[in-house]
């Protein structure tokens, strides 16, 4: 068995540009993945697939053809939105010996040389199809938003999930699954599928300038450490804050008319990189739509109507922090839903995943404002904003030994 390692380092992202070539810690930011890649000494064959002349010539410079074999991408494969699936086959077109192929994403800087050589141990069983990674830290399903011209609407329409979601630090396939030839065989695509648990620095997926500066900070030898947090009781509330956040600094930002308000939730909302997707991904496939609301289904995976594999044409999707939350007390209720619905212990109505998803207006309930997990934009506290005022404090804090 040949196993070989497929790193896409193109130069046309729009959010950074020419990112993977960036220097960090002393060298290119693609040059730690290559760099674990050939440490591990578990591949038969490591590629990079890039865009230009200009990313082609830096690692030229770095790594020998001998080690470190350079695959120009087609034209058709060098604009920003080109599905990954579609590189990975023009690597597999132009490795025919190669039976498995691992996509090593160059933005993860804190890959484990161990979980490396642990992979590619379980794929010379041949018994495992696939390998991806997941997050450590369980995900709640609640708190996952996307916009409508409504308000925030929940993705997800069932009770509340802790869940694994999907981390591309290590994505690991069997070249006949691209082919399509794995259904000649009685599995299904989340048969035979190592799962590899990927910790709060191992997941960092360098996107943003911060992003650069966070890993920066580990690579000097600091650690990511969640900061604790306590509990505020203020009128109705239970107020969950870091510690160390003054509450009456926060009340004062936030607005006495808001925590007057109980016809809605009041809820912090930050941007996050494409959950959903990474939701689905992660065991069964049509399990996990099941769970989801349609609408969501269709404004993100398939806003034009036809299923994309690239997660950066997907619109934003948003996640309620954690560390900053507003509860009602749990005699209390929200106004939050129209049918089928139950509260949870603080009064969040969850609507029944069988309830008609499509249904948007406005309906009122003895003199109560009623809309189907519809969450009005002015109860939203947005995290960019939140991070701006001087009491803030980061939900992740880094701690040098």
């Amino acid at each position: 068995m040949k196993i070989g390692a497929f790193i896409p380092a193109r130069s046309s992202s729009r959010r950074l540009p020419a990112k993977n070539f960036r220097v960090i810690n002393g060298k290119p930011l693609a040059c730690w993945t290559i760099d674990k890649a050939l440490e591990a000494d578990v591949f038969d064959d490591i590629t990079v697939s890039v865009d230009s002349a200009e990313g082609a010539d830096i690692l030229r410079a770095v790594y020998p053809e001998s080690a470190v074999k350079i695959l120009i991408r087609p034209d058709e494969l060098c604009a920003y939105d080109t599905d990954l699936n579609d590189c990975i086959i023009h690597y597999l077109h132009n490795r025919p010996d190669i039976e498995v192929v691992g996509a090593l994403m160059p933005t993860f800087p804190f890959r484990s040389i161990a979980t490396l050589r642990t992979i590619d141990t379980h794929f010379r069983s041949r018994y495992i199809w696939k390998a991806t990674s997941v997050y450590t830290d369980g995900l709640l399903t609640p708190d996952y938003y996307y916009e409508t011209s409504a308000g925030m609407k929940r993705i997800f329409d069932s009770r509340p999930m802790c869940c694994a979601a999907y981390m591309g630090a290590y994505s690991y396939w069997h070249r006949n699954i691209f082919g399509g030839l794995w259904t000649k065989y009685p599995l299904t695509m989340s048969e035979r599928v190592l799962y590899v648990s990927v910790d709060a620095a191992g997941a960092i997926d360098i996107d943003s300038m911060e992003d650069f500066e966070l890993a920066e900070a580990i690579f000097s030898g600091a650690k990511l450490v969640p900061r604790p947090c306590v509990e505020h009781e203020y009128k109705d509330w239970i107020i969950i804050t870091p510690k160390g956040v003054s509450l009456d600094s926060l009340l004062d930002y936030i607005g006495p008319e808001q925590l007057d308000n109980f016809t809605h939730p009041l809820v912090v909302l930050k941007k996050v990189k494409h959950f959903f997707a990474r939701f689905l991904k992660f065991e069964n496939y049509v399990g996990r739509l099941h769970f989801s609301d349609i609408n969501a289904y269709k404004h993100i995976v398939c806003p034009d109507g036809l299923v994309s594999h690239q997660s950066q044409t997907f619109p934003d999707e948003y996640r309620a922090c954690p560390s900053y939350r507003f509860l009602r007390m749990k005699d209390k209720k929200y106004s939050f839903s129209t049918q089928g619905s139950f509260p949870d212990v603080h009064g969040v109505d969850f609507s029944n995943p069988f309830s008609s998803p499509d249904i948007l207006e406005e309906t009122t309930c003895n003199g109560a404002m009623f809309t189907p997990n519809v969450l009005p934009r002015s109860r939203v506290i947005d995290w960019e904003e939140l991070q701006r005022q001087p009491f803030f404090l980061p939900p992740l804090m880094l701690l040098k030994d």
